[in-house]
């Protein structure tokens, strides 16, 4: 499609923010796929204030429509993707995640072709192939709660609502923005889902996959966990927090109940008596999805008691 029968801002935006990571193959896929499809594009990069910055990622301001910059002081991960969205000149902005990969030679212009809805997200694959034990548990969470159709996420299009792979309408996100208040990992894109529902904005989901193609080891995930976790009570304990929260998040509703019922107590002793048992057990090669939701919902339940 020629750029030139589009008005200057009729266009795609592609918004990366970097941590740590190093994005060329990313950006020269997308490069070459828009390049290739004649949409008007640009692709933002953003680095976070890395401690360790890759040169591989500056030199990709070397490409046509391609621009990076590197933050003197780290804002977090809405705060970047504000940063990200001011930085874009394009009515369509597209985020998506460092550590994400293409898989698809259309995926740039199954966005374009849906640029008339307001929110398209796009979904998120894990590869077949299990990463190593120390890996794993990231994997294997993905895969069987991450790794969704369009068709299930259509069934509740706000709740499904994550960062990884998204398409917005600059309209639509210069009303709402990214709650820059939140800490931490996590929860960012929760609020930002109530607040597209709130507003009335229609949330469409297609199968227009990216792949998660680094997953953090356990460890790493254990805190990212924990700082979710945090920002997700933060989020119910607000006075303004939406009506259906609770209700949403299967693992929020359960906390809030047993409190409810007086024997959150007892869940925390149980975790703490068994934390060595269920840490080796979601180290292991063979860890337990369900073991991690009773894992998580301990940690949360504690996070509450200290509120």
């Amino acid at each position: 499609m020629n750029s030139s029968t589009h008005s200057a801002t009729d266009g795609l935006s592609v918004c990366i923010p970097i941590y740590n990571y190093d994005v060329s193959r990313l950006v020269r896929a997308l490069h070459a796929q828009a390049t290739a499809c004649g949409i008007p594009f640009e692709i933002v990069l953003a680095d976070d204030c890395s401690p360790r910055p890759y040169a591989a990622n500056e030199a990709l301001a070397e490409l046509s429509g391609v621009s990076y910059r590197r933050l003197e002081r780290n804002v977090g991960r809405a705060a970047i993707r504000n940063r990200l969205a001011g930085l874009a000149r394009f009515d369509h902005l597209i985020f998506i995640d460092s550590d994400a990969a293409v898989v698809s030679d259309r995926y740039l212009l199954n966005y374009w072709e849906m640029r008339h809805h307001d929110v398209v997200p796009g979904g998120t694959a894990y590869s077949s192939t299990p990463p190593p034990p120390g890996q794993r548990l990231r994997w294997l969470y993905g895969r069987q709660r991450e790794q969704i159709t369009a068709d299930v996420r259509n069934r509740n299009p706000y709740q499904s609502f994550i960062t990884f792979n998204v398409m917005i309408s600059r309209r639509i996100f210069d009303s709402i923005r990214f709650d820059e208040t939140l800490n931490g990992y996590g929860h960012e894109d929760t609020l930002f889902g109530y607040e597209l529902k709130r507003q009335g904005f229609e949330v469409f989901h297609i199968d227009n996959l990216l792949v998660h193609s680094d997953v953090c080891d356990t460890p790493t995930y254990f805190k990212c966990t924990r700082e979710a976790l945090a920002n997700l009570w933060s989020i119910y304990r607000r006075p303004d927090r939406p009506d259906s929260l609770a209700d949403d998040i299967r693992l929020l509703k359960a906390c809030v109940r047993l409190r409810r019922w007086r024997v959150a107590w007892l869940l925390r002793a149980v975790v703490a008596l068994a934390g060595p048992l269920i840490r080796a057990n979601l180290m292991s090669g063979r860890p337990s999805v369900r073991l991690f939701d009773v894992y998580r919902l301990g940690l949360l339940a504690g996070i509450a008691a200290r509120d």
